[in-house]
């Protein structure tokens, strides 16, 4: 690939490694949502969503601090390492207890417990998995990271599939879980050993501790965005069942955060893009961001109306009919999707022009709000309650994090991008309405072609833009 740029290849890396990780992932909760149902999966995507609260604790922030500082200067990268090594076992023993004693507090039952004693266990291990990764964006080498990524979703796959073939239990899957991200984590500590760096834990405790208070609203970012992302789980699961949460996640989490994986490619290759160009000129920056949001609205739209428009057919095709009541779930949530994508460059954003306190209370109120909301939509409309204010906290948010770089940087451009994508994403979804009753793949793909001619007729892109399309084929 020496002929093609680095950030394309990047791209290609990260997208590419996601998009089998996720694949890997979505097959794994297709099985098991079939395999055990909907109650029993409840139960599976409680435990999951619950532990990843607390995996944040466990990674204390320092992997964003890692991406921008070593970005900026490779030299830390060594240092970084042995500060990961060092601090985040430590995080994550505590995470642990925390976890248990939460779901105990709580008042769940032994069985809930046990899964999450046993599945707490994975937290000392992704959070290292995380620290490689890390240090791998910073160095523009995401195809380590997508490596890694993708190991560690084939293996859990294997593991999930054969636990389900010899009829194995819930606790079993969990388990087999946790041994997949040690595997991960041995090959990741392998490759960066060789490739890019090696610890160098001459570091004191006064350097730990300032570091420490330098990750501290990366933290509170993260800890405020795992929230956002799973209290509504959380407060249904509490609130009206397991079932209900079986119903939620595989429309609210499994299909939207796996096609989450897009701008979170993109986002993840160009935030040390972003970092370098906010030292480099204001300018340069604010090129990058407006390219990077036509982008992803260019690739949010179509995606949104398709998901709406082909609910149903998603729905039975993948997860079944004993998941009927998930269809309104996706067709709600589907109108987040254009937001979240933009979002994802927004926040970037912000972070690297070093606004990442603005970040946290931008994300504190929307978590707040979401709160407040679930607690009056639940007990109303259960799960539909749920997805709603999910939409409309994120919609608000965008438009927060729009307003305040905006601010920082001028004249972003988000509003006057979406006519023609709009236009094309309409005329997308009278086609692929009309032709729903054939097969969901064939129908999708048609689609595709549909809305990319139209958007080419349309001329979305001018001449400047053009060429920075092709300089992402060209090597830098």
């Amino acid at each position: 690939m020496r002929n093609f740029s680095r950030p394309l290849i990047n791209f290609v890396a990260v997208f590419g490694g996601n998009m089998l990780g996720k694949l890997f992932g979505l097959i794994s909760a297709i099985i098991l949502a079939r395999y055990l149902g909907p109650e029993d999966y409840g139960k599976y995507a409680f435990v999951i969503s619950f532990a990843f609260i607390f995996m944040v604790i466990a990674d204390y922030g320092l992997n964003d601090l890692f991406i921008r500082d070593i970005a900026r200067d490779k030299s830390l990268a060594s240092k970084y390492l042995a500060l990961g090594i060092i601090v985040k076992p430590l995080f994550s023993m505590v995470a642990i207890i925390l976890l248990i004693l939460a779901v105990y507090i709580m008042g769940y039952s032994k069985d809930i417990i046990l899964y999450t004693a046993i599945f707490s266990v994975h937290l000392i291990f992704i959070t290292l998995v995380n620290t490689v990764s890390s240090i791998f964006k910073a160095h523009e080498r995401m195809e380590y990271s997508s490596f890694i990524t993708i190991t560690i979703g084939m293996i859990g796959l294997i593991f999930i599939a054969s636990i389900v073939y010899l009829n194995g239990t819930l606790l079993q899957i969990l388990m087999f879980k946790v041994v997949s991200f040690f595997i991960g984590f041995v090959l990741g500590l392998v490759i960066i050993l060789k490739k890019i760096a090696k610890p160098d834990f001459s570091i004191d405790y006064s350097y730990v501790k300032n570091h420490l208070i330098k990750a501290m609203p990366f933290l509170t970012i993260g800890i405020i965005h795992a929230l956002y992302f799973n209290v509504d789980i959380i407060m249904l699961s509490k609130m009206q069942g397991d079932v209900y949460v079986g119903w939620y996640t595989p429309a609210a989490n499994d299909l939207f955060f796996g096609i989450l994986i897009i701008p979170t490619a993109i986002s993840t290759v160009i935030y040390p893009m972003f970092s370098r160009h906010f030292r480099e000129s204001i300018e340069k920056l604010r090129e990058s961001c407006n390219f990077s949001i036509k982008i992803l609205v260019l690739l949010g739209v179509p995606i949104g109306f398709g998901s709406f428009v082909l609910a149903p057919q998603i729905i039975y095709f993948i997860f079944g009919s004993q998941y009927e009541n998930s269809i309104i779930v996706l067709q709600i949530i589907s109108i987040a999707i254009i937001f979240v994508f933009v979002r994802q460059s927004l926040g970037f954003c912000l972070a690297a022009v070093g606004k990442e306190k603005v970040l946290m209370w931008i994300n504190a109120g929307s978590l707040g709000l979401n709160i407040v909301l679930n607690y009056i939509l639940i007990p109303i409309y259960a799960h539909v309650g749920a997805v709603l204010t999910t939409v409309f906290c994120i919609i608000l948010s965008v438009m927060l994090n729009y307003f305040y770089l905006n601010k920082e940087i001028h004249n972003i451009i988000i509003l006057r991008g979406m006519l023609k994508p709009i236009i094309s994403a309409s005329v997308m979804s009278i086609f692929v309405y009309s032709i729903n009753e054939y097969n969901l793949l064939l129908v999708i793909l048609l689609g595709a072609i549909i809305y990319g001619a139209i958007i080419f007729l349309l001329k979305t892109f001018n001449s400047s833009e053009m060429m920075q399309l092709k300089k992402l084929f060209r090597r830098t």
